[in-house]
């Protein structure tokens, strides 16, 4: 094998799943960074504010083309189950953003939110999520599918996520890194 082919195996560039650190990647759609085991597809990664449904999200993407997906500092986001930080206008169910100071939808989340009533919502430093698709940041328990928070173990549910990946460009993908 040349050198050359040897960095790019090394370094993800090749491979379907195209992901830096990673310890197993059992399954279609899964990725994060750190994650001692992903077992399903749906599982999520630190720093994420929500991942309740099926569709990725991570961290300073540039480009999200598919429906579900999710970023930091988007200015549009056009499609259902979206989400960004810093939004002004969050007009379909499923969106979610930071200090919003009203989210009328079910499945939308926020940061620093007293109250949420819906499923799939979710906040940073809530006490107590009690439906499903809910995610916070530090919870010691998340008991129902597709829940997501900093330092679990364990996301069983569907939607990956992922930290610093540059494109995400189907459903339920994600990777650290990219060929172009």
């Amino acid at each position: 094998m040349r050198l050359k082919d040897k960095w790019q195996e090394l370094t993800c560039w090749n491979t379907s799943y195209k992901s830096r650190n990673l310890q197993q990647e059992p399954a279609a759609g899964t990725c994060s960074r750190n994650l001692q085991q992903e077992p399903a597809a749906g599982t999520c990664s630190r720093n994420l504010q929500q991942e309740p449904a099926a569709g990725t999200c991570s961290r300073n993407l540039q480009q999200e083309p598919a429906a579900g997906t999710c970023s930091r500092n988007l200015q549009q986001e056009p499609a259902a189950g979206t989400c960004s930080r810093n939004l002004q206008q969050e007009p379909a169910a499923g969106t979610c953003s930071r200090n919003l100071q009203q989210e009328p939808a079910a499945g939308t989340c926020s940061r620093n939110l007293q109250q949420e009533p819906a499923a799939g919502t979710c906040s940073r430093n809530l006490q107590q999520e009690p439906a499903a698709g809910t995610c916070s940041r530090n919870l010691q328990q998340e008991p129902a599918a597709g829940t997501c928070s900093r330092n679990l173990q364990q996301e069983p549910a569907a939607g990956t996520c992922s930290r610093n990946l540059q494109q995400e460009p189907a459903a339920g993908t994600c990777s650290r890194c990219n060929s172009d």
